[in-house]
């Protein structure tokens, strides 16, 4: 029948969109959609009880791809015209359109989070989270994991709104949950627990508790080891590194946290010999920060290595690197080159100069023979012209 051929017509155009917007050829999917979701239009107006369903599906689709390219305003229009055919659907026929009336309310609730609405994001995760919680219930396998997921975008949500101890609980909470879907349809979460981990400890470091921060970003990056090569997230592993490295430093485990910008930078710096123009400042500044650990280790001839690459990268970055850089060279004896760097930079950097040597006389580095030289330059510093 006419019907017939256009549901089949209707059918294969959403699949073409679907087709396209996995090939990132959104504008051909986009128009596939809505050719698609003009002969559900029609289908629906014909018989509601049939095509209903495919109605909604086609603009979920679409809003999806809405969502993606951010067109929020028409996303949002098509997820609510979904959200209320599947409503209906799920009043009649709820085991079978429950799970996509609660894979809206995720949608609609991520949509509404990218726009800042959190109030109304969370009222629609926590309404999904009700239907795929009693879902799971039944079929731990066939929705065990649509569960963790929308409470791991729901404890985001409360890391944007800076509710960091509910973020810190669900977060945790998923954890949890994650390991024991392992256990029980043993199959891999390594990648869904690496950014699990990850977020509990940025939202751990929000909270000020940065030894337990250490915990979960190890998890982290030990999980990382597990995931497929193709589907490593590099640039969240290069952010675990630095937010490690950061708690370390937060408790004085200067140690691991010079290791672990040892690990950071040589992943910057091919970023960097990538695209200089977008990771020059990522590179330089770490650089900068490794710098002020290798001197508080000892490690001398590395911060005069990464001090002189800095400045050949971004010379303007001179009034962060040159007190350190000094200081290093003060510390080795080499006090002549050290005044020399005090005294041609001395009207501009005086305050800075001063306010470093103080820094690491507070954290008892210097060197007994050294301590004359420092005083000496404290008071060539001081010195008005």
């Amino acid at each position: 029948s006419p019907l017939k051929y256009k549901s089949e017509i209707a059918d294969v155009q959403n699949c073409m969109a679907n087709l396209y917007c996995k090939l990132e050829r959104y504008s051909e999917a986009e128009e596939m959609y809505k050719l698609s979701l003009d002969n559900y239009k029609y289908l629906a107006e014909t018989d509601s009880t049939i095509y209903c369903k495919d109605l909604a599906m086609v603009q979920s689709n679409l809003a999806n791809l809405f969502a993606l390219t951010n067109r929020y305003s028409e996303a949002n229009e098509l997820y609510l015209s979904a959200l209320e055919h599947y409503t209906i659907l799920a009043q009649t026929f709820p085991s079978v359109y429950e799970p996509h009336l609660a894979q809206i309310q995720n949608n609609i609730a991520n949509l509404y989070m990218a726009i800042n609405l959190y109030e109304e994001s969370e009222i629609m995760y926590k309404a999904s989270i009700i239907i795929r919680n009693r879902f799971s219930k039944i079929n731990l396998n066939a929705y065990g994991k649509e569960l963790i997921d929308t409470k791991k975008n729901l404890a985001y949500l409360y890391y944007k709104a800076q509710r960091y101890n509910e973020s810190e609980n669900l977060y945790k909470n998923c954890i949890e949950a994650y390991d024991s879907l392992m256990q029980q349809t043993h199959q891999q979460y390594c990648s869904e627990l690496f950014y699990c981990n990850y977020w509990l400890g940025r939202t751990m470091q929000q909270s000020n508790k940065f030894q337990e921060s250490v915990v979960a970003f190890r998890a982290s990056l030990d999980l990382y080891e597990g995931i497929p090569d193709q589907e490593k997230p590099t640039e969240i592993y290069w952010q675990c590194l630095y937010y490690l490295m950061s708690s370390y430093a937060q408790v004085k485990n200067y140690a691991e946290a010079y290791s672990c910008g040892e690990v950071l930078l040589p992943i910057l710096k091919a970023y960097y010999e990538s695209d200089k123009q977008k990771w020059m400042k990522d590179y330089v500044n770490q650089m900068i920060s490794q710098i002020f650990k290798a001197i508080l280790l000892g490690k001398y001839q590395q911060c005069e290595k990464y001090a002189i690459e800095a400045l050949q990268i971004d010379s303007s970055q001179y009034y962060l690197i040159y007190p350190n850089y000094a200081m290093s060279l003060l510390m080795q004896g080499k006090v002549s080159e050290a005044e020399k760097i005090y005294s041609f930079y001395k009207e501009d950097l005086k305050e800075i100069f001063l306010d470093s040597i103080i820094e690491y006389e507070e954290l008892k580095i210097i060197p007994e023979e050294r301590k004359k030289d420092v005083e000496r330059i404290k008071a060539m510093l001081k010195e008005e012209k």
